[in-house]
């Protein structure tokens, strides 16, 4: 069980927890991106996204990025890591908010990660799925929750909460996390450890990993794109990018 406690941790490190702008605080940039010739195409690496020429005129900067998030959307479905690539290069150069760092102490959300290369590979050599998410609740606090489901380990979460603050004059933000616990065999985790169902021996040792694993390299997240519910952003050690969708926060329990 410690293995796979140290491997959910570093899937929680290696998946972003800082930023969700609300929608009229997220600044369109000005680009090149504004200037179509008579066909505007958006390169992926199979396909193309082809905009008609009478569209082309009066396309945004906004109806660029509904084509490319479209286009990352089939990508993911599609499963091919080089379209999903290319889908996400496109999405980071139509970022609509010039400091999504910044983002942070007004932000609100939940937000699931749905592409995370190599949390799918520790899966895959863990035999075990993990699905990370992460709550912010608008005034720098951030909790992070992982859920695994294996043969081998059973099912649970792996969770952490801590702080999170905008750096490199808003371009990344910095997560601190403070306590790690774990939940086993529950259908949704618990939100603090205050309110844990239960103490378990296994406290400790999470506590431990998560405080010796969760080094300041791992807290360094730049975000490349950010709008009213998606985020890429990179986790420079392992020179990887991932990205995760919005939703509304549930009711607290």
């Amino acid at each position: 069980m410690q293995i796979l406690a140290s491997a959910v941790l570093l899937a929680q490190v290696a998946a972003l927890q800082a930023f969700v702008a609300v929608p009229h605080q997220l600044a369109p940039t000005t680009s090149h991106h504004a200037q179509y010739s008579s066909q505007t195409t958006l390169a992926l690496s199979t396909d193309k996204i082809v905009i008609p020429p009478s569209d082309a005129a009066v396309l945004s900067d906004a109806g660029a990025r509904r084509l490319a998030k479209q286009a990352f959307e089939d990508a993911l479905r599609s499963g091919v890591n080089s379209d999903i690539d290319d889908a996400i290069r496109v999405l980071c150069e139509l970022n609509p908010t010039p400091a999504p760092g910044l983002a942070t102490q007004a932000a609100k959300g939940r937000w699931v990660v749905c592409h995370a290369p190599h949390i799918a590979a520790g899966g895959i050599l863990l035999q075990t799925k993990f699905v990370p998410e992460y709550w912010f609740d608008g005034q720098g606090n951030t909790s992070s929750y992982v859920k695994f489901t294996s043969s081998i380990f059973g099912s649970g979460w792996l969770n952490a909460d801590g702080i999170v603050y905008s750096a490199d004059d808003g371009q990344a933000v910095v997560i601190e996390f403070k306590r790690y616990w774990m939940d086993r065999g529950t259908a949704d985790p618990s939100l603090t450890p205050d309110v844990k169902r239960g103490a378990s021996q296994m406290d400790s040792v999470i506590q431990a990993a998560g405080e010796g694993l969760f080094i300041k390299p791992l807290s360094y997240f730049p975000i490349k794109y950010l709008d009213e519910d998606l985020c890429v952003f990179d986790f420079p050690p392992l020179n990887t990018r991932i990205a995760a969708r919005r939703y509304e926060l549930p009711l607290m329990q």
